[in-house]
């Protein structure tokens, strides 16, 4: 498998080159970070070799198939003290092995992306009171800590974050209960499809059913991956 073999070389930095040379000369792994329909999926990879291009990496594991559909991942090594952003260039499924290439520190933001989120496998309306309206939209992901909510465009244009909001959403097996949560939003960004609304539950929040359906929809997400790397090798080996 062969990506963006017609993009324009790209060099790493010196800081970035000599950081994974010592990692490759330690035996040092390191961790890759994608996510997975909003879940988090890290994985531990060596480093192979090095060139100004990129670098290449030995995996094991069914999880790398998440750096195949993503396209791109982001790289975690104890010789860093920041994550770097990178490109998969090419991979190789009979030998387990990946190609990365533009390397670069990935900024700020890896912390949010650590967040353990799932997709819900069937919509989940959810409905919240916020700015003296009501809203009705679907959830985009799920956490212990907040939900993610889908609404038509332009409908959160009065919505703001730090507002309080209460809402009200059927969680289906494993967790299989109403939930009525009171919290803030996190976060609004507007499209030209929809908004997206991040709405932050309030710590003092506990809800055994919303960690049963998070634990839940992590194995079937797993088994979904698992189940999408063994077709590819399946097809790589032929």
């Amino acid at each position: 498998m062969i990506l963006n073999e017609g993009a324009m070389a790209s060099t790493m930095t010196d800081a970035i080159t000599t950081a994974l040379r010592r990692a490759q000369q330690a035996h040092e792994s390191v961790d890759l970070l994608n996510v997975y329909k909003g879940m988090p999926v890290v994985y531990s990879a060596t480093i192979r070799a090095i060139s100004e291009r990129g670098v290449q990496l030995q995996t094991t594991g069914f999880e790398v198939v998440s750096l195949l559909l993503d396209g791109h991942t982001t790289l975690l090594t104890r010789q860093l003290d920041q994550a770097l952003r990178a490109r998969l260039l090419r991979a190789d499924l009979t030998q387990n092995t990946v190609t990365l290439e533009h390397l670069e520190f990935a900024g700020s933001h890896v912390g949010d992306r650590m967040m353990v989120r799932v997709a819900p496998r069937d919509p989940i309306e959810v409905k919240f009171d916020c700015a003296g309206q009501s809203f009705s939209g679907v959830v985009s992901d799920l956490s212990i800590n907040g939900v993610g909510v889908q609404l038509p465009a332009q409908a959160a244009a009065s919505v703001r974050p730090r507002m309080p909001a209460e809402m009200a959403f059927y969680l289906p097996h494993p967790g299989a209960t109403t939930l009525y949560i009171k919290g803030s939003v996190r976060f609004v960004r507007p499209g030209s499809d929809h908004d997206q609304v991040g709405l932050m539950f309030s710590p003092d929040t506990s809800s055994q059913a919303l960690l049963r359906y998070v634990r839940g929809r992590q194995d079937e997400l797993l088994a979904e991956l698992k189940a999408q790397y063994e077709v590819r090798v399946a097809a790589a080996a032929q």
